[in-house]
């Protein structure tokens, strides 16, 4: 509809030859792929030729405007089409490189808390169950060696018993701490 309406303006006044540059960028803009330059052709033309017309002959300085005109607007459009191109290619690669900063953020963490259940894993069982089962064999032989003294026997058991329950515990505690990709596995394996 622009087009016509320039058309018919050039029908009336050779200065409406001046009107195509803008035109040249809807044109650029509107159409795609090859159409776009192929009409700033043909509107270059039909500019050129309307302004010979109505001078009554085709000079080289009336052809040079429009075509420095559309050759400008052909490279600007392009530039821009490049650049919106690149924008949109580092967009892409700034939201990948979110999306893979936030997986590593996650597999750190989950390695962060993996390392600590280990760690707690292994304190308790290299200190605080060692202790207890220590304890345990040395409250047994306490008790074996009191032999007939009923009180004395009586608190060495339950001593005896009260560090067995806590040696469960721990044994509970490192049992819960463990990978779980352990469960069901054999020492081999």
């Amino acid at each position: 509809a622009v087009g016509v309406l320039w058309a018919g303006l050039l029908g009336v006044t050779a200065d409406a030859m001046w009107l195509a540059f803008p035109l040249f960028f809807v044109q650029l803009h509107l159409l795609a792929g090859r159409a776009g330059p192929w009409a700033v052709a043909l509107t270059t033309g039909v500019a050129v030729c309307s302004y010979a017309a109505h001078q009554g002959g085709f000079t080289a300085a009336a052809a040079i405007g429009p075509v420095i005109g559309a050759a400008v607007a052909v490279a600007v459009v392009r530039g821009y089409q490049a650049l919106y191109r690149e924008s949109e290619q580092r967009r892409r690669l700034i939201e990948e490189l979110t999306r893979a900063r936030a997986d590593l953020a996650a597999a750190q963490h989950t390695a962060g808390v993996l390392a600590e259940r280990e760690r707690l894993a292994r304190e308790i069982h290299d200190t605080l169950a060692q202790g207890l089962s220590s304890i345990q064999l040395l409250l047994r032989a306490a008790q074996r060696s009191l032999g007939g003294e009923e009180g004395a026997g009586r608190y060495v058991e339950q001593a005896r018993q009260a560090a067995a329950d806590n040696l469960a515990e721990a044994r509970r505690f490192v049992a819960a701490l463990a990978p779980q990709n352990l469960e069901g596995t054999t020492l081999a394996g």
